[in-house]
């Protein structure tokens, strides 16, 4: 089958086309043909430091990506009371596993979810990850309440995981404010974003304050530690030293309001995300679809760092 393979550590260059063998599935596995798969920073983020990659037990070659929707062909033995060959799914790998970016992937039965009918492959392809962020980094580690009028506000907020954190907050009737360039800010606003601010011509004094502060750019604490109301949070998906010191100190003195997350895998949170998308209350914005052979295109997309929602790849095309 082909597969694109990441060779080396220390680099953010493209994976490269491989011919491989097809996988088959062990005890409690299940093999996907996959329709889509996405390619989220975090794919390229993950080998460029060398040491990191390693103390995670990540190993070369690997096939990058974790996001992925397709076809149940194989299960093995013991592989699932719930799933049917034939049956459309949706999956979040595991890291140290990934495998997403080929024609075919193997992985756990117990993680693998049925995909509604009323969510597309496309949809399904581009969801979990980033909206299991989003769920996580909201619910778990901002503390949002359904209800409770809490203010949100979203940085990055026509990103990946940005658009999405705008829709749940919205669906959880939080006044969501969102922050982007000029040219995302009506994207923003048909999100349902309450109110947008753009980044090139305004600075964090001129935002106010909230009860969560949603980090999906990397600004740091220091910069914004001021736009978080008392008792509030600030929760970052990009941190950097001093956010992660500073988590690390607030939850010694007990305030925890300081929050450097990495995303957990957690199977009852990706099925609370996909019945969202189900139900209407999420859709995913997909910025461009790309047939397999293009892979390295959506790479170097990614990296620009410009990216209005999601990009897809396509093994079938």
């Amino acid at each position: 089958m082909k597969a694109w393979v990441q060779e080396r550590f220390g680099t953010r260059e493209a994976p490269v086309l491989r011919e491989i063998s097809e996988p088959q599935a062990g005890p409690g596995e299940v093999v996907i043909e996959v329709e889509a798969f996405a390619v989220n920073p975090v794919d390229w983020k993950i080998l460029d430091k060398t040491a990191v990659a390693r103390a995670m037990g990540l190993k070369v070659p690997r096939v990058p990506c974790m996001d992925v929707a397709g076809t149940v062909v194989e299960l093995g033995d013991r592989g699932s009371d719930r799933l049917r060959t034939g049956d459309s799914v949706v999956v979040k790998l595991p890291v140290k596993q990934a495998g997403g970016a080929a024609q075919f992937v193997r992985t756990q039965a117990d993680r693998v979810l049925l995909r509604p009918e009323s969510v597309s492959a496309e949809q399904g392809a581009g969801l979990l990850l980033a909206g299991t962020t989003a769920y996580q980094a909201l619910a778990t580690h901002g503390r949002l309440r359904v209800g409770s009028g809490q203010r949100v506000l979203v940085i990055g907020a026509s990103g990946g995981v940005g658009h999405l954190a705008v829709q749940m907050a919205k669906t959880w009737e939080a006044h969501v404010s969102g922050v982007c360039s000029t040219a995302n800010v009506a994207f923003a606003r048909s999100l349902g974003a309450d109110e947008v601010f753009d980044h090139t011509l305004s600075t964090p004094s001129d935002w106010g304050t909230f009860d969560v502060v949603l980090d999906c750019v990397g600004l740091g604490w220091l910069g914004l530690r001021h736009a978080v109301a008392l008792g509030g949070r600030y929760v970052t998906i990009n941190p950097k030293g001093v956010d992660i010191v500073a988590h690390a100190a607030t939850g010694l003195l007990g305030q925890a309001n300081v929050r450097a997350m990495m995303l957990q895998d957690r199977v009852e949170d990706f099925q609370q995300v996909l019945d969202m998308a189900a139900h209407g209350e999420l859709r995913v914005h997909v910025a461009a679809s790309l047939p397999m052979d293009d892979l390295p295109e959506a790479w170097k997309r990614s990296q620009e760092g410009r990216t209005v929602g999601k990009l897809l790849v396509w093994p079938r095309r």
